[in-house]
């Protein structure tokens, strides 16, 4: 199922939980496919990936995010979710405050931009 935009101030769209959910779970598995290069169109990767770039893309197109400037917004939504689970994997944030509180305020933030 699309995941679609969700109304203002409502943390943790499901798509990019699930993704930093996964990359805590599986830091190494997520790892081993930055960067993986795909060996043909049968590759199971290959796959995989094209159904994350969709879901990806169906959230943006919920904002409005034309088909020009898709490429520009799932990279800055990947950035986005990859950076903070690493660091977040890494142990990263060792100051005061909940890393999960930072990760909701993170998607309010990026919600109010995509809707500006």
């Amino acid at each position: 199922m699309p995941c679609k935009a969700r109304p203002a101030g409502t943390p943790s769209p499901p798509l990019l939980s699930a993704v930093h959910a996964y990359v805590i779970a599986h830091p190494g598995r997520y790892a081993a496919t930055v960067g993986a290069r795909f060996t043909g169109p049968d590759d199971p990767l290959l796959a995989a990936s094209t159904r994350v770039l969709d879901s990806i893309s169906a959230a943006l197109r919920g904002y409005g995010v034309s088909d020009a400037e898709m490429v520009h917004a799932i990279r800055t939504m990947r950035c986005t979710i990859h950076g903070f689970a690493m660091l977040q994997e890494a142990d990263g944030f060792q100051w005061d405050g909940e890393p999960g509180d930072t990760f909701d305020w993170m998607i309010r933030f990026i919600d109010r931009g995509l809707r500006a």
